[in-house]
């Protein structure tokens, strides 16, 4: 048993499909319980007490993290209805700003400002915000607890006040109608409601009945449609609501079919699946008609799209790397304007105005500054609009390496070192994702500076289940394949110390929420792989989470996991599931972070693993759990906090790495 807290013990059985799991721990899912509030206290006095010699370790590193914030930053314009929308930070500031100015006017004026909106909260964030008709009235969304239940609220910029409007318990997005109607999502009565800024005239505009299904909206880009979205991790059902409030849907919900659109004039161009594990390209009259496809000489897999008024773009992926092509309506030829170097994407970005003379994209990379581009139509010219300023990136190297896997399945690894530091191999701080098909953006982030500069290798194993490689790779990692992403990551931490770039005594590994799952699960496998690992918000006991109906994401979830109340499923899922495999055995040292108001992976969920891995723990490794009482699962809400994080997290490592 390692050191620290023991959680007090409540015999609990839980019988399905004739088998019987015992939860001592079971109770900690109410936080009300005596026995969980003394055990939560427990932990964080343990807490303070052990990290309390890193307090110099952390100061420094604080620092350090804080003397890469930016003192200033600010977005290029992007132009709406005649205003330069503007994004900004600066210096000392916890949040954003957003401005904008007339382009008649000099001056500017506050869009909005959430320093003074967080002024009296632990903690804020901004859902989404979007700009009346008239062109006075900001409706947008906060969070000021860090659930993702947000509140609607507007504030008539021209008079500079908030409004009366306060709706609770929304989604995040809203969008407005021509006629100065506002339409938002409620969460609590899974319908799309219509209002007027009191908030007291409402009408009802489209009810979603299936629960594994998120709403969102969004104003179509030639401002004529509500675009009302319900997606799952399966598939797709857009409606296009018009100013007299007549919904038109793009296609019926089918399983497996995904599907997006953009509207120009009275047809809409969709990227579809419908035909294949790919997706295509088709258009098609509003009105209704038969999706014609698009017929299109390009390299790759069809990852993204934008339609103008004379010209179509697209975004392709083929490997881990990226291109993006233009084609003339005119003349259909199609022209490739950008392609991503080694370590590096290029992607489409805001095109707000489908009318523009250029389409803007991005160039990011883990060691590149981000740089927005606009490529102008009539010239065939790109030209640079912003860039990040980083000094120094020219110190680091990234690489892409491929490793066979047990199954002989090619795998990607991504990894970045400091170049003039001592000779291979050095300690690994490797990170992995595969999950629900999302890719990790290939962007430089200031927090690895510290790792970086102190000789670490930081490496990032895109195993199946991600959505790096396209559907395919995902499809090749969910349901009753999730092993194989488990299998990636340990085989990619053998082939980085075989490859000698990392040193067998110093893998570090860090795995966030669903990443967490494959992370816990190679740590039960292969315990001694790994000198420690941080595990934030991890979701790490699927049984009883995906049994829980009451849960928010249950049964969208099992669409990605598995449905226990299925034999099948539940028997593979308990057959990697990191609670359920907690067995006796030398575990690594480990840090979990969680958050109070977590509504994605409750806290419940890393404490009663935590408690079961102590009194699992045959080696006396340090075990170690940080409650933040003022987030939810996306963690802190300002630079300043989320630095303060980070500091945590690598004194933790680098405490274990001279221990």
């Amino acid at each position: 048993m390692s050191g620290g807290p023991v959680a007090a013990v409540h015999p609990h059985e839980i019988k399905l499909h004739g088998d019987v799991r015992s939860d001592p721990y079971y109770y900690l899912a109410d936080l009300n319980h005596i026995d969980t509030s003394h055990y939560m206290s427990a932990e964080q006095e343990f807490l303070e007490h052990k990290t309390a010699a890193w307090s110099s370790l952390r100061s420094e590193l604080e620092r350090e993290l804080n003397e890469q914030l930016p003192t200033t930053t600010k977005t290029a314009p992007v132009i709406i209805d005649g205003f330069e929308y503007v994004r900004e930070v600066h210096a000392g500031s916890q949040y954003p700003r957003f401005m904008r100015r007339s382009s008649d006017r000099e001056t500017r004026e506050v869009v909005l400002d959430l320093n003074q909106l967080a002024a009296d909260s632990s903690y804020f964030a901004l859902g989404d915000f979007a700009i009346s008709p008239n062109n006075r009235i900001v409706a947008f969304t906060e969070d000021r607890k860090g659930d993702q239940r947000y509140t609607l609220r507007a504030y008539d910029m021209s008079e500079g006040r908030y409004l009366g409007l306060s709706v609770p318990d929304v989604a995040a997005s809203m969008a407005w109608r021509n006629d100065g109607q506002l339409l938002y999502f409620s969460l609590s009565d899974r319908t799309v409601f219509e209002t007027d800024l009191s908030g007291d005239d409402r009408a009802e505009i489209f009810i979603e009945p299936d629960r594994s299904f998120e709403v969102s909206l969004r104003q179509s880009r030639d401002r004529r449609y509500v675009v009302i979205a319900s997606e799952n991790h399966n598939s797709t059902e857009l409606r296009l609501v018009d100013g007299a409030g007549h919904p038109l849907i793009i296609s019926p919900r089918e399983s497996g079919h995904r599907y997006r659109i953009r509207v120009l004039d009275d047809e809409y161009f969709i990227l579809t699946n419908r035909r294949g594990a790919g997706f295509e390209l088709a258009r098609a009259s509003i009105d209704g008609g038969h999706w014609r496809y698009l017929v299109l000489p390009l390299t790759g897999e069809l990852q993204d799209f934008e339609v103008f008024t004379n010209h179509l773009v697209v975004q392709t992926r083929s490997g881990l790397g990226s291109t993006i092509y233009i084609m003339d309506f005119g003349d259909g030829e199609m022209v490739e304007i950008a392609r991503s170097s080694p370590g590096e994407s290029v992607s489409l970005a805001a095109n707000p105005d489908v009318d523009s003379a250029g389409v803007r994209f991005q160039v990011s990379g883990y060691v590149t500054p981000e740089k927005l581009l606009e490529y102008d139509f009539n010239t065939g010219f790109a030209a640079v609009i912003a860039e990040e300023n980083i000094a120094g990136l020219d110190d680091y190297v990234v690489e892409e390496k491929w490793f066979r896997g047990r199954d002989g399945t090619r795998v990607p690894v991504t990894l970045m070192y400091r170049k003039a530091k001592a000779s291979r191999p050095r300690a690994g701080f490797i990170t992995a994702y595969g999950a629900y098909g999302l890719a990790l953006p290939k962007k430089f982030d200031h927090s690895w500076l510290p790792l970086l500069d102190r000789n670490f290798v930081i490496a990032r194993i895109h195993v199946r289940g991600g959505g790096e490689l396209g559907p395919g790779w995902h499809q090749a990692g969910k349901l009753q394949l999730k092993q194989n992403g488990i299998d990636d990551f340990v085989d990619g931490v053998n082939f980085l110390i075989e490859a000698g770039y990392v040193e067998s005594d110093a893998v570090f590994a860090r795995g966030r929420s669903a990443g967490a799952t494959i992370v816990a699960a190679a740590m039960n496998r292969q315990p001694d792989l790994f000198r420690g690992a941080i595990f934030d918000v991890p979701f790490v006991d699927l049984i009883t989470t995906l049994m829980d109906r009451g849960h928010p994401l249950t049964l969208s979830d099992r669409l990605e996991w598995g449905n226990p109340e299925n034999e099948a499923d539940y028997r593979y899922l308990k057959s990697y599931s990191p609670y359920d495999q907690v067995k006796p055995q030398a575990y690594p040292d480990i840090l979990v972070t969680t958050a109070a108001n977590d509504r994605r992976v409750f806290p419940a969920e890393p404490l009663r693993w935590l408690a079961k891995l102590r009194v699992a723990d045959t080696g006396g490794a340090l075990m170690l759990i940080d409650v933040n009482r003022d987030a939810g699962h996306l963690g802190a809400s300002d630079q300043y906090q989320m630095r303060r994080r980070d500091s945590l997290e690598y004194a933790f490592i680098l405490s274990r790495l001279s221990h």
